[in-house]
């Protein structure tokens, strides 16, 4: 057991070392000391994330844990998932970092970032509800897909799912991490389909090494091992269901301590850390404090005296301010006055404005109505004119005829007269010409 206080780069080199000499190659290796609040057996935590390997049990054990902690969210998003935050403890079960990280991202106003884990966006999306486990069902297709493959899905990789050795017919798995990963969220399978895909799995597979061991400290000595095609009993399959949901129940809770218990103790690792700068920061400022009084000890002694000289000199003062103070407070009350004089005058002129504005409107109105009448009027003079124009043309037109009939009557007068002197002349003509 490591103790408190031991924690280094050393012991992490150590701790890769023993965990790729028992369990498999090793990707990272994380070791912390939590400085408070829990016994010194429990102070340092060790996580480990292994290089994927191709044992279809451990494929499915982990694919299980997976699905347990998405089904305990219920479709609150786990859209930050990745493979890095997959974690496995010493027992080969699984520990995920970061839970609800993306809420706290969001309250924070940090944009998304696209990565491989980011389901399709759609033109068309479903209500939000239904679209957070379809988000979530892509994420643990995307990990599946990782934990078989060891590399993230892309157009190169898609033969690779085939790969898997996994004695269960291929098939199934395969179609499973493909439903995972549609592109269509309607057409993702629900958290309650994947478990019972991967439990009858899980039964068809053998244990992980060290699950019967584990199995018989809870629930007594394991029954005799039937090989994998034959059907499982009821009584191995109860308590095959009744481990597994231990197990789960028994990480979550760990998980939730270890949660709570890292950011307890880097709140209070944070604050105790300004409290010992603020107190430092005190402790010096109070020292340097300290020496200057005792270095100025008789000037401080002379400033004293000083100030009792001073203070009779203040006290005139105060009595000459207080009398100051009279005088402005005189001085406040008549500019008040003269403010209420001035409110005064000042509301008579906004009436007074009010009422020309008023009569402005009313001359405005009249205004108009006159321009109206005297478009109205104008209208009238033009068509009297038309008619008068119309009137001379009709007087002009008769003074010429009138003319010419004058002309005609005085032409036949003078013919009158022309024939009535030549009859007069002429008897004898003008009786033959009768």
């Amino acid at each position: 057991m490591v103790a408190p206080g031991d924690v280094d780069d050393d012991l992490n080199d150590e701790v890769r070392e023993e965990c790729e000499g028992k369990y498999g190659p090793v990707a990272q290796c994380i070791v912390f000391e939590v400085p408070f609040r829990v016994p010194p057996e429990e102070a340092v935590r060790i996580f480990v994330e292994f290089v994927h390997e191709s044992d279809a049990a451990k494929v499915v054990h982990i694919a299980l844990d997976i699905l347990h902690v998405i089904t305990y969210c219920n479709g609150c998003g786990l859209g930050h998932l990745t493979s890095r935050k997959v974690l496995l403890d010493a027992g080969g079960n699984v520990k995920l970092l970061g839970l609800f990280q993306r809420d706290i991202l969001d309250t924070a106003g940090v944009p998304n970032v696209i990565t491989p884990y980011s389901p399709p966006l759609l033109q068309q999306p479903p209500p939000a509800d239904a679209i957070a486990m379809a988000d979530d069902m892509f994420v643990f297709g995307v990990l599946l897909w990782e934990v078989c493959c060891g590399e993230l899905p892309t157009v190169e990789l898609h033969h690779r799912i085939a790969q898997v050795s996994v004695r269960h017919p291929q098939t199934e798995f395969e179609s499973l991490v493909r439903r995972c990963l549609d592109e269509t969220p309607g057409n993702r399978p629900q958290p309650s389909e994947v478990c019972d895909t991967l439990l009858k799995l899980q039964m068809s597979l053998p244990l992980l090494a060290g699950a019967e061991a584990a199995v018989a400290m809870r629930f007594g000595a394991v029954e005799a091992r039937q090989s994998p095609t034959a059907a499982p009993g009821p009584t191995v399959v109860a308590r095959r269901l009744e481990a597994v949901e231990a197990q789960v129940l028994e990480e979550q809770r760990n998980f939730d301590v270890v949660v709570g218990q890292l950011e307890f103790a880097n709140t209070e690792i944070a604050t105790l850390n300004g409290l010992l700068t603020g107190k430092e920061n005190e402790r010096l400022e109070m020292h340097a404090q300290v020496v200057a009084a005792l270095a100025q000890k008789d000037e401080v002694e002379q400033a004293m005296r000083d100030a009792i000289d001073a203070r009779d000199k203040w006290a005139h003062q105060v009595k000459t301010l207080e009398h100051q103070v009279a005088t402005l407070n005189a001085r406040n009350q008549s500019q008040l006055n003269d403010m209420q004089h001035c409110k005064r005058e000042y509301d008579h002129m906004r009436e007074s404005v009010q009422a020309i504005e008023q009569e402005r409107v009313e001359m405005a109105q009249h205004l108009a109505a006159t321009e109206d009448a005297m478009a109205k009027e104008k209208a009238l003079s033009d068509e009297l004119n038309a008619r008068w124009q119309q009137t001379i043309k009709r007087v002009e037109d008769e003074r010429r005829l009138r003319d010419k009939a004058e002309r005609v009557v005085a032409e036949v007068r003078d013919q009158n007269k022309a024939h009535i002197s030549k009859v007069e002349k002429h008897p004898t003509d003008a009786h033959g010409f009768a």
